[in-house]
């Protein structure tokens, strides 16, 4: 057993509009934090070759995830 934190790339939607050709590695997981507490956190998940502003949304408009692909997902492990 390994004794792992797995961190997301997180922040809230402002910060991310400011990255739109970013074009997160296959499989890495990008969290749009909410404004509010009460807002739901809504993430995409990289293909390695779509930029970030044209990844969709695996939850949006309160519709839940029904399925996700995680074949291409890995853990780098750092020392």
């Amino acid at each position: 057993m390994l004794n792992t934190r797995i961190m997301l790339k997180r922040a809230n939607a402002d910060v991310w509009e400011t990255k739109p050709s970013f074009v997160p590695y296959a499989g890495e997981a990008i969290v749009y934090q909410g404004e509010t507490a009460q807002d739901a956190p809504m993430m995409k998940i990289g293909d390695g070759t779509t930029a970030l502003n044209a990844l969709p949304f695996l939850h949006g408009d309160d519709e839940p995830i029904t399925s996700l692909a995680i074949e291409n997902m890995w853990i780098e492990v750092f020392r």
